[in-house]
Parts: structure tokens; sequence; C-alpha cells
């Protein structure tokens, strides 16, 4: 994660809440300079692919960081392009307060 401190990136994500993975990023210390935000759970077509990677070829920017959910989606850029690294974002969720209770909701138990 310190390999983004400074660095100027592009972010791509399909979140429900894309504040909160920017929020990430942002707290790493890089330097966010394009962002390209879809709706949650979409499906990139072509030329959003060809228009994240245009836009990041003129400002000249080489790291795209997504999130595992989106790393799947947009695997065919790491396949396609050359001088642009794509980074996937991975994130764990852990319960610190009433586990328990937490599960039991969850697999009504």
């Amino acid at each position: 994660l310190d390999y983004l401190k400074g660095q100027s990136i592009c972010i791509v994500s399909s979140l429900a809440s894309p504040d909160s993975f920017k929020k990430i990023i942002l707290n790493l210390a890089a330097n966010i300079k394009l962002e390209f935000c879809f709706p949650d759970h979409y499906v990139y077509r072509e030329d959003d692919l060809r228009r994240i990677m245009a836009s990041c070829k003129a400002a000249n920017l080489k790291t795209i960081v997504t999130t595992q959910k989106d790393a799947v989606r947009l695997a065919i850029l790491e396949e396609t392009e050359k001088g642009i690294d794509l980074m996937v974002l991975r994130i764990e969720i852990k319960i610190i307060n009433n586990e328990d209770k937490f599960l039991q909701r969850l697999f009504n138990l």
C-alpha cells in the first residue's frame, strides 16, 4: 500500500457507496487525478474501457486502482493495455462488536 503514497492515479469503481472507496484511497495518500464511478454492479462496456484508457493516457497516468469486485470486470485492461498497471485494493471486513448477534441475524440462527 505504500506504493500508492504520493502516486498520481485513476480510480474506477461500480459501488453503491463509491465515496468510501475514494476515502480509503485518499487515506493512503494517493493523488486521485481521475475518477470513474459507475452504478453498483455495472457491466463495463468496451466503450467505457476505451474512455478510461484514453483519459489515463491523456493525463499521463500509469496506475488504475479498483476494487476486487470491479477487477474481475476490468481484467481485460491488464491483458490489452501495456504501460498502465491495474491495482486491486483488497478490503476485508472484521466485525469487532456483537459478532455473534450479527452472525445469528445473517444466518437466521
